[in-house]
């Protein structure tokens, strides 16, 4: 009985194991010309899945309850589609299962294990289903790859959960109760403490005791707040003259200083040490960018001035909630390209590339973000999950598991691929 409860506490030993063979060959004569073979990873979106699971089987039978969300902690865990593809990627940084919940770098090449494909798509490959074996301890994943498939560079293999953006289904959240918001205010972590804009109170919240210290009450209509260096600032959503600003308040609520900038209906200052990231959801067109105001995110210099700008994927709203740690921007609650339907995906945009990651959130009720370890991917957002517009705490948990090449490989259009995936499972008994 103690070895079964042993393999049952999944939070030490998961009880899965992955080993992942890649082979390229040559397309006219069959040739080898390259295979490696290693075992992969369990990453800790997978643990959280798998604790989940345990937790479902044992709920889902008691009378009354029909779907894992204890409302009685406010606990909850979405990941539907586990191990459901292989994805290839040019990511080569080291294996950290501890700290990675989804894959990362570029995709090259991907594959469901659900779904049989033969079309011309530049990356997408089948699985074969003639080869793929199942047997009681073991799955054995065959993936191909024709010529015009996955050409390119790669190093990392990933068991991933979905193909949404790039980091796929899936993650947990707790609401903490006796904090209520509405859709427009906005939060933002800094130095050990999530600043809370709450209508036009100020408060400050420590995530460790969950306490709650009233700082200052605004007298005017605000949507967005940040803390930097001992102040706190606060942006407007639009002055009569269509301009916005941003002021600066001491810890006691006295105005320092405000700066006004040319973007109309400012959404969240992020400050930086030489200025400000800030989102505009006015529909009107911005001369310098050529681009609508809301398809963008613009850097202020600390005069206001526009002084840099990333595109965005999606079309920020008033109801956008954005963070950025390092090169990194999280961007929640947009609107698809109608302007009227929200995008149900937290974002990652890359600020030095632009790269695009996404987590399908399943709601559109995510009003601000806040990272408190974008590496670990524990963030705070403002969500209607559990009733309105509550204060909660979210794990990212797109599920991945990975395995990284001795080196780079790069497949080319004279050449096919075959990516072997085996899943073994330990005897529960």
């Amino acid at each position: 009985m103690n070895n079964l409860k042993d393999k049952l506490n999944l939070g030490n030993n998961l009880g899965v194991k992955g080993r992942v063979t890649v082979e390229l060959r040559n397309a006219k004569t069959g040739e080898v010309e390259f295979k490696e073979t290693k075992d992969n990873f369990i990453g800790n979106g997978y643990k959280l899945w798998a604790k989940y699971i345990q937790k479902k089987e044992i709920l889902s039978n008691v009378l009354g309850i029909n779907k894992i969300v204890d409302y009685s902690n406010n606990n909850y865990l979405y990941a539907p589609t586990p191990f459901i593809m292989v994805v290839l990627t040019n990511d080569d940084s080291e294996k950290d299962p501890e700290n990675e919940f989804g894959y990362k770098g570029d995709i090259i090449g991907y594959a469901f294990r659900n779904e049989t494909y033969s079309g011309d798509d530049s990356q997408k490959g089948t699985i074969n289903t003639a080869e793929t074996i199942k047997d009681k301890n073991k799955i054995t994943h065959i993936f191909d790859f024709p010529t015009h498939a996955a050409n390119g560079t790669f190093q990392s293999i990933n068991f991933a959960s979905g193909k949404l953006g790039r980091y796929g289904q899936g993650y947990a959240k707790e609401t903490i109760s006796g904090l209520k918001f509405n859709f427009r205010d906005k939060i933002a972590y800094r130095d050990g403490y999530i600043w809370l804009l709450m209508n036009k109170e100020i408060k400050k919240y420590n995530t460790k005791d969950n306490t709650v210290e009233d700082l200052f009450v605004l007298n005017f209509d605000s949507c967005g707040i940040d803390y930097y260096n001992g102040y706190i600032y606060i942006t407007n959503y639009v002055s009569s003259n269509y301009e916005s600003t941003i002021f600066k308040f001491d810890l006691e609520g006295n105005l320092v200083d405000k700066i006004t900038t040319s973007l109309p209906y400012l959404v969240n200052p992020v400050c930086a040490e030489d200025g400000f990231w800030v989102l505009s959801d006015s529909p009107n067109t911005h001369n310098l960018t050529g681009m609508q105001y809301d398809k963008a995110i613009y850097k202020l210099d600390l005069n206001g001035n526009i002084v840099n700008y990333k595109e965005s994927p999606i079309y920020i709203s008033y109801k956008s909630g954005f963070d950025i740690k390092g090169d990194t921007l999280f961007l929640s609650k947009g609107r698809e390209d109608n302007r009227y339907d929200y995008f149900k995906a937290l974002n990652h945009i890359n600020l030095v590339n632009g790269e695009v990651r996404a987590f399908y959130t399943y709601t559109d009720g995510l009003y601000s973000i806040t990272a408190i370890d974008a590496n670990k991917g524990i963030l705070y957002g403002i969500t209607d999950l559990n009733g309105p517009y509550c204060l909660t705490k979210i794990q990212l948990a797109g599920l991945s598991s990975r395995v990284l090449l001795t080196a780079p490989q790069t497949k080319n259009n004279a050449q096919t691929m075959k990516v072997t995936y085996e899943l073994m499972f330990d005897d529960l008994i």
